[in-house]
Protein backbone atom coordinates (compact mmCIF):
# COMPACT_ATOMS: atom_id res chain seq x y z
CA UNK A 1 0.00 0.00 0.00
CA UNK A 2 2.49 2.23 0.92
CA UNK A 3 4.70 1.58 -2.66
CA UNK A 4 1.49 2.24 -4.53
CA UNK A 5 1.17 5.74 -2.54
CA UNK A 6 4.60 6.75 -3.24
CA UNK A 7 4.18 5.64 -7.47
CA UNK A 8 0.67 7.71 -7.17
CA UNK A 9 3.25 10.79 -5.81
CA UNK A 10 5.38 10.41 -8.26
CA UNK A 11 3.11 10.23 -11.34
CA UNK A 12 1.37 13.45 -9.99
CA UNK A 13 4.81 15.56 -9.49
CA UNK A 14 5.86 14.49 -13.01
CA UNK A 15 2.54 15.53 -14.53
CA UNK A 16 2.94 18.74 -12.84
CA UNK A 17 5.76 19.34 -14.68
CA UNK A 18 5.10 18.97 -17.81
CA UNK A 19 2.38 20.58 -17.47
CA UNK A 20 4.70 23.70 -16.06
CA UNK A 21 6.95 22.86 -19.09
CA UNK A 22 4.44 22.72 -21.64
CA UNK A 23 2.77 26.37 -20.56
CA UNK A 24 6.38 27.61 -20.20
CA UNK A 25 7.20 26.88 -23.87
CA UNK A 26 4.12 28.24 -24.85
CA UNK A 27 4.44 32.17 -23.31
CA UNK A 28 7.75 31.78 -24.60
CA UNK A 29 6.43 31.53 -28.00
CA UNK A 30 4.10 33.90 -28.32
CA UNK A 31 6.66 36.46 -26.47
CA UNK A 32 7.93 39.03 -29.47
CA UNK A 33 11.05 40.24 -28.61
CA UNK A 34 11.54 43.87 -28.76
CA UNK A 35 13.42 45.79 -31.28
CA UNK A 36 14.72 48.49 -29.15
CA UNK A 37 14.57 48.38 -25.77
CA UNK A 38 14.25 52.13 -25.07
CA UNK A 39 11.73 53.00 -28.21
CA UNK A 40 14.84 55.68 -29.39
CA UNK A 41 14.96 53.61 -33.06
CA UNK A 42 12.19 52.65 -34.64
CA UNK A 43 12.73 49.46 -36.46
CA UNK A 44 10.82 49.73 -40.01
CA UNK A 45 10.16 46.67 -42.20
CA UNK A 46 11.35 46.10 -46.36
CA UNK A 47 8.16 47.65 -47.52
CA UNK A 48 8.42 50.14 -45.09
CA UNK A 49 11.71 51.28 -46.25
CA UNK A 50 11.04 50.67 -49.77
CA UNK A 51 7.98 52.84 -49.12
CA UNK A 52 10.34 55.69 -47.69
CA UNK A 53 12.20 55.83 -50.42
CA UNK A 54 9.28 56.01 -53.07
CA UNK A 55 8.01 58.78 -50.80
CA UNK A 56 11.26 60.93 -51.17
CA UNK A 57 10.91 60.78 -55.40
CA UNK A 58 7.03 60.32 -55.41
CA UNK A 59 5.55 63.00 -52.58
CA UNK A 60 9.34 65.45 -51.88
CA UNK A 61 10.26 65.73 -55.97
CA UNK A 62 7.38 65.06 -57.92
CA UNK A 63 4.76 67.13 -55.51
CA UNK A 64 6.88 70.01 -54.45
CA UNK A 65 6.50 68.92 -50.74
CA UNK A 66 9.90 70.20 -49.32
CA UNK A 67 7.95 70.68 -45.80
CA UNK A 68 8.17 66.09 -45.53
CA UNK A 69 12.58 66.59 -45.92
CA UNK A 70 12.64 66.95 -42.32
CA UNK A 71 10.08 64.27 -41.72
CA UNK A 72 12.31 61.11 -43.40
CA UNK A 73 15.79 62.69 -44.04
CA UNK A 74 17.88 61.88 -40.79
CA UNK A 75 20.01 64.71 -38.98
CA UNK A 76 23.05 63.41 -40.16
CA UNK A 77 21.96 62.46 -43.46
CA UNK A 78 25.14 61.56 -46.38
CA UNK A 79 25.08 61.82 -49.60
CA UNK A 80 27.40 60.12 -52.10
CA UNK A 81 27.96 61.01 -55.58
CA UNK A 82 30.35 59.51 -58.43
CA UNK A 83 32.36 62.25 -59.74
CA UNK A 84 30.85 65.33 -57.56
CA UNK A 85 31.07 65.03 -53.77
CA UNK A 86 28.75 66.70 -52.13
CA UNK A 87 29.49 69.34 -48.58
CA UNK A 88 27.43 67.01 -45.98
CA UNK A 89 26.18 69.25 -43.41
CA UNK A 90 24.61 68.71 -39.93
CA UNK A 91 20.97 68.86 -40.12
CA UNK A 92 18.78 69.05 -43.08
CA UNK A 93 18.94 72.27 -44.32
CA UNK A 94 21.70 71.70 -47.05
CA UNK A 95 19.81 69.25 -48.19
CA UNK A 96 16.63 71.30 -49.13
CA UNK A 97 18.85 73.62 -50.08
CA UNK A 98 20.15 70.87 -53.00
CA UNK A 99 16.28 70.29 -53.61
CA UNK A 100 15.32 74.00 -54.20
CA UNK A 101 18.44 74.65 -56.44
CA UNK A 102 17.59 71.27 -58.76
CA UNK A 103 13.88 72.84 -59.04
CA UNK A 104 15.38 76.27 -60.15
CA UNK A 105 17.31 74.25 -62.83
CA UNK A 106 14.75 72.01 -63.75
CA UNK A 107 11.45 73.49 -62.55
CA UNK A 108 9.51 70.86 -64.30
CA UNK A 109 11.73 67.94 -63.16
CA UNK A 110 10.11 64.65 -63.20
CA UNK A 111 11.11 61.17 -60.85
CA UNK A 112 10.02 57.87 -62.44
CA UNK A 113 10.69 54.95 -60.23
CA UNK A 114 11.55 51.83 -62.59
CA UNK A 115 12.89 49.30 -60.86
CA UNK A 116 13.27 49.09 -56.88
CA UNK A 117 14.90 46.36 -55.06
CA UNK A 118 14.68 46.00 -51.04
CA UNK A 119 17.60 43.78 -48.93
CA UNK A 120 17.18 44.67 -45.08
CA UNK A 121 18.35 48.09 -44.16
CA UNK A 122 19.45 49.02 -47.84
CA UNK A 123 16.78 49.90 -50.84
CA UNK A 124 18.62 50.08 -54.54
CA UNK A 125 16.69 51.78 -56.85
CA UNK A 126 16.55 53.08 -60.71
CA UNK A 127 15.13 56.03 -61.58
CA UNK A 128 14.51 58.31 -64.29
CA UNK A 129 14.51 62.40 -64.38
CA UNK A 130 13.01 64.12 -67.14
CA UNK A 131 13.10 68.13 -67.51
CA UNK A 132 13.99 71.77 -69.09
CA UNK A 133 16.72 72.98 -68.11
CA UNK A 134 15.68 76.53 -67.36
CA UNK A 135 18.31 77.86 -65.02
CA UNK A 136 22.10 77.83 -64.74
CA UNK A 137 23.58 74.29 -63.30
CA UNK A 138 25.32 75.52 -60.45
CA UNK A 139 26.84 72.02 -59.53
CA UNK A 140 27.78 71.32 -63.10
CA UNK A 141 30.16 74.32 -63.63
CA UNK A 142 27.51 76.39 -63.91
CA UNK A 143 26.37 75.77 -67.24
CA UNK A 144 23.80 78.36 -68.19
CA UNK A 145 19.78 77.69 -69.27
CA UNK A 146 19.59 75.74 -72.66
CA UNK A 147 15.82 76.01 -72.07
CA UNK A 148 15.65 72.17 -73.83
CA UNK A 149 14.57 68.80 -72.05
CA UNK A 150 16.67 65.98 -70.84
CA UNK A 151 15.89 62.44 -69.75
CA UNK A 152 18.38 61.16 -67.63
CA UNK A 153 18.67 57.73 -66.03
CA UNK A 154 20.24 57.40 -61.89
CA UNK A 155 20.59 54.72 -59.76
CA UNK A 156 21.04 55.06 -56.58
CA UNK A 157 21.49 52.91 -53.24
CA UNK A 158 19.80 54.07 -49.97
CA UNK A 159 20.73 53.19 -46.07
CA UNK A 160 17.51 53.47 -43.68
CA UNK A 161 18.53 53.85 -40.42
CA UNK A 162 15.44 54.67 -36.98
CA UNK A 163 12.70 54.78 -39.76
CA UNK A 164 14.46 57.43 -41.78
CA UNK A 165 16.47 58.18 -44.95
CA UNK A 166 20.21 57.60 -43.58
CA UNK A 167 22.67 57.86 -46.37
CA UNK A 168 22.67 57.18 -50.14
CA UNK A 169 24.79 56.38 -53.00
CA UNK A 170 23.78 57.81 -56.12
CA UNK A 171 25.53 57.34 -59.93
CA UNK A 172 23.79 59.66 -62.81
CA UNK A 173 24.28 59.67 -66.14
CA UNK A 174 25.01 63.34 -66.48
CA UNK A 175 27.15 63.26 -69.81
CA UNK A 176 24.06 62.29 -71.41
CA UNK A 177 22.26 64.94 -69.99
CA UNK A 178 24.88 67.22 -71.37
CA UNK A 179 24.85 65.95 -74.81
CA UNK A 180 20.98 66.48 -74.79
CA UNK A 181 21.08 69.84 -73.73
CA UNK A 182 23.63 71.19 -75.90
CA UNK A 183 26.22 71.90 -72.95
CA UNK A 184 28.56 69.41 -74.45
CA UNK A 185 28.43 68.89 -78.33
CA UNK A 186 29.10 65.73 -81.30
CA UNK A 187 32.07 68.12 -82.44
CA UNK A 188 33.38 68.54 -78.92
CA UNK A 189 33.29 64.86 -78.01
CA UNK A 190 34.94 64.09 -81.22
CA UNK A 191 37.98 66.63 -80.89
CA UNK A 192 38.39 66.24 -77.73
CA UNK A 193 41.97 65.67 -77.24
CA UNK A 194 43.80 62.64 -76.36
CA UNK A 195 44.55 62.62 -72.13
CA UNK A 196 48.17 63.65 -70.73
CA UNK A 197 47.67 60.45 -68.37
CA UNK A 198 49.17 57.38 -69.78
CA UNK A 199 46.33 54.72 -70.29
CA UNK A 200 47.87 51.59 -68.06
CA UNK A 201 48.70 48.14 -69.71
CA UNK A 202 46.44 45.14 -69.49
Amino acid sequence: MRSAAVVVLGLVIACASLLSFGHTVGVAQEATPATDMNGDCPQTSEEQNADLVRTWYEAVWDQRDLDLIDDILAPNYVRNRAGIPFDNESGTADDRAFVEALLTEFPDIKFSVEDLLVDGDKVAVRTIATGTQLGPMTDLGNAAATDRQMSRENIAIWRIECGKLAEQWIVQDNLGMMRQLGIITEDEMADAAAPDVATPAP
